[in-house]
């Protein structure tokens, strides 16, 4: 979460709000991503629910969620806030595989 609070704080630099602020943000936007994620879980454990669909409307629907957000948030022209939207997706996802691989490349040292 400080990551992408700094990611953030990085995109939107302009902006008058101090990092912690962006690190709201980012608690806020990952509380979200946990709770559906975990509503996503229980469907497909309780009732055996293994869709195809579902899935796909989820991880097309978080970063449209992050988009709004971000649009609603830091009021920003629509076409802004979504190329800064899909950067900061983009960086953060890369950002989080880079972390994972060293890691595991860690652990076997």
């Amino acid at each position: 979460m400080p990551l992408f609070a700094l990611l953030l704080k990085i995109f939107y630099r302009k902006c008058d709000y101090f990092y912690s602020e962006f690190l709201v943000f980012s608690i806020y936007f990952h509380t979200f991503i946990f709770g559906v994620l975990c509503i996503y879980v229980l469907l497909e454990k309780l009732i055996d629910f293994k869709s195809i669909l579902l899935t796909v409307i989820l991880f097309i629907g978080l970063p449209i969620y992050l988009g709004l957000s971000l649009k609603r948030v830091f009021n920003e022209t629509t076409a802004k806030t979504i190329f800064k939207s899909i950067s900061l997706s983009i960086i953060y996802f890369l950002c989080l595989v880079l972390i994972f691989t060293m890691m595991i490349v860690a652990s076997f040292v």
